[in-house]
C-alpha cells in the first residue's frame, strides 16, 4: 500500500482500490491461489477466481478483476484476515471466526 492505494497484481492485469478513508483503515490485506482480499469497518472485499466461492461466503461469482464486497453487517467487522490457496477465514472483533471458500480438506473447520 502506498498513499491509500492497494495495488495487486492477478493473471498479469493489475487491479487497484483506492482508499480515500471514507471506509475507515485498512485492517488486512491477504491472498490465495489465485485471489485477494481486504477488509475495513465498512466489510470485506476480495478479488480474482472463484472457483470454490473465495470471493463471497454466500454466492458464487464470476468476475475476475471488479472487487466483491462482503459487508460488515454479514459477519461482524473483519480485524484480520487468513488465506489459503482456495479459502478465506476473517476474524471479526467480537472473536468470531468466519471462513468461506474450499472445504475440501476441511479448511474451514467443519
Amino acid at each position: 500500500m502506498h498513499r491509500g492505494i492497494a495495488w495487486v497484481w492477478l493473471f498479469a492485469a493489475a487491479c487497484s482500490g483506492t482508499k480515500d478513508g471514507s471506509r475507515g483503515p485498512l485492517f488486512a490485506i491477504v491472498g490465495g491461489a489465485e485471489f485477494t482480499c481486504s477488509s475495513d469497518p465498512a466489510g470485506v472485499s476480495c478479488w480474482g477466481d472463484d472457483r470454490d466461492g473465495e470471493l463471497s461466503p454466500s454466492q458464487s461469482l464470476d468476475d475476475y478483476f471488479v472487487a466483491h464486497s462482503v459487508p460488515s453487517s454479514a459477519f461482524g467487522v473483519a480485524v484480520a484476515l487468513a488465506a489459503g490457496d482456495r479459502h478465506v477465514c476473517a476474524a471479526t472483533q467480537t472473536g468470531t471466526i468466519t471462513c468461506w471458500g474450499s472445504n475440501d480438506a476441511g479448511q474451514r473447520g467443519r
